[in-house]
C-alpha cells in the first residue's frame, strides 16, 4: 500500500497539494472546455487560488497574501509578472506558467469583480 509521504516523492504536504491540483486541472478539463467564457470559467479556474490565497480573516499562513479586495488590473500583472519571471517566487512562477492570456484574464475578471 502506497501512503502518501512517498507517492509524490517523499513529502506528505507537497503530496497532498499535487494531489489537490490533479483533481481540479481534471475537473477543469471536464468542466471548462476550450470555448468557454466569462465569470464561470474564471470561478473554475480559481480554485486553485483559495487553497492558498485565503479571505484576509483566516490568513496566517506565512506570508501567502489574501486577494482579497484585489482588483482585475493588479491580479492579471500579478499573474504575468511571475510567468514572465519578473517577480520571482517558489510556487506562483509555476502556477502562472500553466495559464494562457484568457485564462489568467478570466481569474483576475472573475476574483476583481469579488473585489468589488
Amino acid at each position: 500500500m502506497r501512503d502518501d509521504k512517498t507517492a509524490f516523492g517523499g513529502c506528505g504536504f507537497f503530496g497532498g497539494f499535487l494531489r489537490r491540483v490533479a483533481v481540479a486541472a481534471a475537473v477543469l478539463a471536464v468542466c471548462a472546455p476550450a470555448g468557454a467564457e466569462g465569470v464561470g470559467r474564471g470561478a473554475l479556474l480559481s480554485f486553485s487560488c483559495a487553497a492558498c490565497h485565503a479571505p484576509a480573516a483566516a490568513t496566517g499562513n506565512g506570508g501567502i497574501p489574501s486577494l482579497e479586495g484585489r482588483g482585475a488590473g493588479f491580479i492579471a500583472a500579478a499573474l504575468r509578472d511571475f510567468q514572465s519571471g519578473a517577480s520571482e517566487s517558489t510556487v506562483m512562477g509555476r502556477i502562472a506558467k500553466g495559464y494562457d492570456d484568457d485564462e489568467i484574464d478570466a481569474i483576475a475578471a472573475y476574483l476583481g469583480r469579488k473585489a468589488q
